[in-house]
């Protein structure tokens, strides 16, 4: 764990986004992403969730809970987890916290590559972890993947 974070930090040092002697901030984990928890739900939404792809509240769509309910009703297994049709927003004060020295608002975390989106700077940056992380972005699906983050967070 330690070397993760001395890696994203040294990401923050070289895009001058974090002092020489950072503090150390509260992050919730959900599932593979790291949301900055300093704030309220409402808040942290307003500020950083609003326009992104993790699903906060409930889902929407009733035909998901009805095949969810009734694949449950059958005794069958279902691929829809429960937590995530659910959303985290019932859990926020709930969730594990990791303190850590960034300055990121979200940060996703894939086996890859870390992506770290800054929503007063608005900006992103993406670390590669494996050589394959590295291919990925000298092949541009990096930049792909970037840009959707990038859309989805951001209007241009």
């Amino acid at each position: 764990m330690k070397s993760f974070i001395d890696i994203l930090q040294r990401a923050e040092h070289l895009a001058d986004f974090l002092p020489r002697k950072a503090v150390k901030r509260p992050y919730k984990i959900v599932d593979s992403v790291w949301i900055k928890g300093d704030l309220s739900l409402r808040k942290t939404y307003n500020k950083t969730l609003k326009n992104s792809e993790i699903l906060v509240f409930p889902y929407p769509i009733f035909k998901i809970w009805i095949a969810f309910v009734l694949q449950k009703l059958k005794c069958k297994k279902t691929n829809t987890d429960f937590k995530k049709i659910l959303g985290f927003g019932l859990s926020w004060n709930f969730l594990k916290k990791e303190y850590v020295p960034l300055k990121a608002n979200i940060i996703y975390y894939r086996k890859r590559a870390i992506v770290m989106v800054y929503t007063t700077e608005k900006k992103v940056i993406k670390v590669a972890l494996t050589i394959s992380g590295q291919q990925d972005m000298k092949n541009n699906t990096g930049v792909k993947v970037l840009n959707k983050i990038r859309k989805t967070f951001f209007t241009l």
